[in-house]
């Protein structure tokens, strides 16, 4: 809500909005990035969990490192870090975590 309403204070910020809602009409990108006070409200913690539940499955991320590493410490921090990640019943047969290295420059 304190981001709206720094946004709502700042010029360029509502005549982009204005714009945007105007050029755009009822398509989705003519609505605030933000969100609105109303649709803020709505958020709560089950809202939320059930989002990063649905989308932060095994089979939609990728695990890199960006550092020097020993391949196996690197493998076993990313399979004790995700170990609680697990994907539901139904897509579990579709998953399995897959190693790969490539460590050419």
């Amino acid at each position: 809500m304190e981001e709206i309403k720094m946004d709502e204070d700042n010029p360029d910020y509502l005549v982009h909005e204005i714009f945007v809602q105007n050029f755009w009409k009822d398509h989705p990108l003519g609505r605030p990035i933000l969100g609105t006070r109303d649709t803020v409200k709505k958020f709560g913690p089950a809202l939320l969990f059930d989002y990063y539940k649905q989308r932060f499955q095994p089979g939609n991320m990728v695990v890199a490192a960006a550092e020097a590493c020993s391949t196996m410490s690197f493998w076993n921090w990313q399979r004790i870090s995700l170990d609680t990640c697990r994907p539901p019943a139904a897509s579990a047969r579709r998953w399995r975590p897959r190693r790969r290295e490539n460590f050419d420059a």
